[in-house]
């Protein structure tokens, strides 16, 4: 329930004080009374009333100084007043009053009707006025909240009102009065409503304009006065750069699915055939039966074979769908191992330094794919030097948080420590096309023949995949310069961990189950493993394998070699089922398919026997002997 509206009447008389308060407290008001202006002013101060109804003569301040004083403070000015007289009530006395900032004048004997309507009327009036006041301070924070760019032009397209934001896209503090056309050049003014057009002629009806290298959304509408006419238009600017980037890196997001899916499709076959290729390839060399012309020919073929899968390999690395195998590095040693295969890459004429933090520490990440990437940016840098220039290697801690997000918009930035790797050289730079453009698989600048086109969408997927970072500037010209931020983590770095001299392969009696739905691959098994001596069964799937543990020749077998992906039963569901039957039995699982595909299938985990395929056969009969070991070390 609202307040009881209160008013305040002054009046030395105080008959005449008596009567105005009893008519108005008849009619439901709370009265206050006050013999004089001073008191009248402390009452104001003290209980805020809603309406002042005062007399012009009293002792001390008359009438029209009280109302002066309140009209002079910002606390009361808006106070409602009622002159009420019975000395002064010719008309010039009446307009003196009003002109002294009243709302209302009355002479005494005042019909009570006539009181209470005029009472009515000026609480009438002020409330409105509130209101409007009100909705005119909502309207203006809601104008000024608004994260589009608003204003108001006139006929002549001068800015009439504006909000903040529109300042800020146009670059100018203060805008009243100024051409907008002339602010944003891609405008035009036009004498018809709504006044603006874009430049060419065409309606400003969610046009895209580019404005200093940023793309605005711009609408302008006319807008109709009280009298149906036209004298204003309203028009809005939407700052689109960030969202037109945004989906420039989702078009790539899907490109660079697709083309994942595509490579994960053909992945399995590639190396599927390339695993036959080159182990059969192998196996003709060690025959001793090869002509030397042969021999030649079929080392040509082993380099084919190897630069396809090679290819496919880099396909998956930009696709960040290969199986990578991280480890805690020490960033700096891991770079200094590579300086000097690095100066032989480099060649003569061509300078080469290290400049390495030692608080760059440690990362975790695989550390032949991260020297693949430096690699692979060295032989670029190489190639834009031909007549000789500067590489450099360096590295740092650098520490991304909001304001560096904020230099790249529409990538989620995972705030924290970064250990920096900046790749430089002082070649023939890129141009701002080459630049946009550098990460794309197969797109290349160099000569037919000299370039693959998958060197640095190579190098963008293992950074990506390794949940890092890696941004190109380069000026034509001026050289170029690569960013690669990867994790720290955190912790003091140790020394590097001795490589285990390779263990020469030995013969062996055990049993081994090849399972896999490629018959050249378990040809090709059965032919490696039966070179050093082993017992070797086959299956083309899980059912087929598990028909063989069945039979007489299941106590046989020690070992099963499992393809992952297989019609029916998987392989690692197969591996599983055949160890709670026979926990004796290790299991050695291989593949063709991608990174995204095994990790479905929880194969991923560093502890888990695997084979990336195309593989080596001599390579297969080493991973064997490695789980035959290391299971006759096991207790049972």
């Amino acid at each position: 329930m609202a307040d009881p509206v209160r008013i305040l009447v002054v009046d030395d008389t105080e008959a005449n004080r008596y009567a105005v308060a009893r008519h108005l407290r008849q009619a439901g008001y709370t009265v206050l009374e006050a013999g004089d202006g001073r008191s009248a002013l402390a009452l104001v101060a003290e209980r805020s009333p809603d309406l002042m109804i005062v007399d012009i003569r009293m002792p001390g301040l008359d009438g029209f100084e009280v109302v002066r004083r309140l009209r002079a403070d910002t606390r009361t000015a808006h106070l409602p007043v009622l002159h009420i007289s019975a000395s002064f009530t010719d008309p010039v006395s009446q307009a003196a009053g009003m002109d002294s900032g009243a709302d209302g004048y009355l002479t005494h004997p005042v019909e009570p009707v006539v009181l209470l309507a005029s009472v009515r009327a000026i609480l009438r009036a002020r409330s409105a006025e509130r209101e409007a006041k009100a909705a005119e301070a909502a309207w203006r924070a809601t104008f000024e909240a608004i994260g589009d760019g608003v204003c108001v032009v006139d006929s002549g397209g001068r800015v009439q009102r504006y909000n903040a934001a529109l300042a800020t896209i146009v670059g100018r503090p203060e805008l009243d009065g100024l051409p907008i056309a002339q602010l944003v050049p891609m405008l035009a003014t036009v004498e018809e409503p709504p006044f603006l057009t874009a430049a060419d002629g065409q309606a400003l009806v969610g046009t895209e304009l580019i404005f200093e290298s940023r793309r605005l959304l711009v609408s302008c509408r006319a807008m109709p006065a009280a009298d149906g006419s036209v004298r204003e238009a309203v028009v809005v600017m939407t700052d689109v750069t960030r969202l037109r980037a945004a989906e420039v890196r989702l078009q790539q997001a899907q490109r660079l699915e697709a083309a994942g899916q595509l490579a994960g499709g053909i992945a399995h076959e590639i190396n599927n055939m390339m695993t036959v290729v080159l182990g059969l390839a192998e196996f003709m060399v060690r025959s001793g039966e090869l002509s030397e012309g042969h021999r030649r020919d079929m080392s040509e073929i082993s380099k084919a074979a190897n630069r396809a899968a090679e290819m496919a390999r880099q396909l998956l690395a930009f696709t960040r769908r290969q199986v990578l195998h991280p480890k805690l590095l020490d960033l700096n040693a891991t770079l200094a191992a590579m300086g000097r295969l690095i100066r032989q890459l480099m060649g003569a004429g061509r300078e080469f330094a290290f400049h390495l933090s030692p608080d760059a520490g440690r990362v975790f990440a695989d550390q032949g794919q991260l020297e693949q990437v430096i690699l692979n940016l060295a032989l670029n840098s190489r190639d834009a030097m031909p007549r000789g220039g500067q590489f450099s290697v360096s590295t740092s801690l650098e520490r991304l948080d909001g304001d560096f997000a904020a230099q790249h918009p529409g990538i989620e930035i995972r705030q924290g420590e970064y250990a920096r790797i900046t790749v430089a050289d002082t070649g023939r730079g890129m141009d701002a096309e080459t630049l946009q453009r550098a990460f794309e698989p197969f797109y290349t600048t160099k000569p037919v023949g000299e370039g693959t086109g998958l060197g640095l969408a190579t190098v963008y997927g293992i950074i990506k995949q390794s949940n890092g970072y890696v941004w190109a500037e380069s000026v034509r010209g001026r050289g170029t310069k690569f960013h690669i931020y990867l994790p720290q983590v955190p912790g003091r770095v140790g020394g590097a961990v001795a490589q285990q001299p390779a263990v020469p392969l030995q013969r062996g009696t055990a049993g081994i189950l090849v399972v896999d739905d490629e018959p050249m691959i378990r040809a090709l098994a059965r032919r490696a493993l039966e070179l050093y001596g082993y017992e070797v069964f086959e299956a083309e799937d899980g059912e087929a394998a598990l028909a063989v543990m069945r039979s007489g020749a299941g106590e046989r077998v020690d070992l099963a070699v499992l393809d992952v992906v297989m019609p029916g039963m998987d392989g690692r569901e197969l591996g599983e089922l055949l160890r709670r039957q026979q926990p004796r039995i290790g299991v050695l699982y291989i593949s063709g398919h991608t990174g995204d595909e095994l990790a479905q299938r929880l194969l991923l985990d560093a502890s888990v026997p695997f084979l990336q395929k195309p593989f080596p056969p001599d390579e297969l009969v080493e991973r064997v002997q490695e789980i035959l070991e290391l299971r006759a070390q096991s207790p049972r």
